[in-house]
């Protein structure tokens, strides 16, 4: 359904199919969800009637509870993209700890994510070195930026630079928007 706001939210992953199920499987489907509210068991193992990568996304307060969340879907069969929101509210000393702990959950891939825009280059590179050396070499890394500041440009092409050894995952900031 859509809410006040716009944003359209699906009950289920069978509401989901009805809507995208008929795309060329060419293409992927990815769909995003909170650590919080919407119940992993609720969600099927993964298979030809669903998703193949779902995205999820959580703060601090519920680290542990997110932690869980993405394990019980690794352990369904998706394709889980761990999205720290608000990755600068974790300091530089934790951090790797925190990165180092999906090692042992397997996602398909961890994000730094730059939810405010705020992160600068030197930043953003402090954060991405602690990722780079903390995940395990066979999951992916992503960064996930949003263009408050007007740096997410930027900070993707450096991103891109500094030739990690991970696969990277780069989303896109399209006119300004995350």
């Amino acid at each position: 359904h859509q809410d006040k706001d716009g944003v359209v939210r699906f009950s289920s992953m069978e509401q989901l199919m009805k809507v995208f199920g008929n795309l060329k499987r060419n293409a992927s489907l990815s769909v995003m969800t909170y650590a919080e509210g919407y119940s992993a068991d609720s969600f099927p193992k993964c298979s030809v009637e669903t998703t193949e990568m779902i995205r999820v996304i959580f703060w601090k307060r519920n680290l542990e509870e997110g932690v869980e969340y993405c394990r019980k879907l690794v352990n369904k069969g998706y394709q889980v993209g761990v999205q720290l929101a608000r990755t600068e509210q974790y300091d530089l000393t934790e951090i790797g700890d925190i990165v180092k702990m999906f090692n042992d959950v397997h996602p398909y891939s961890v994000y730094l994510v730059d939810s405010f825009g705020t992160f600068n280059r030197d930043k953003m590179l402090r954060y991405a070195d602690i990722y780079e050396k903390s995940l395990a070499s066979d999951i992916r890394f992503g960064f996930h930026a949003h263009n408050n500041m007007q740096q997410a440009l930027t900070n993707a092409v450096t991103f891109c630079e500094q030739g990690y050894e991970h696969d990277l995952i780069l989303d896109a900031s399209v006119l300004g928007i995350g």
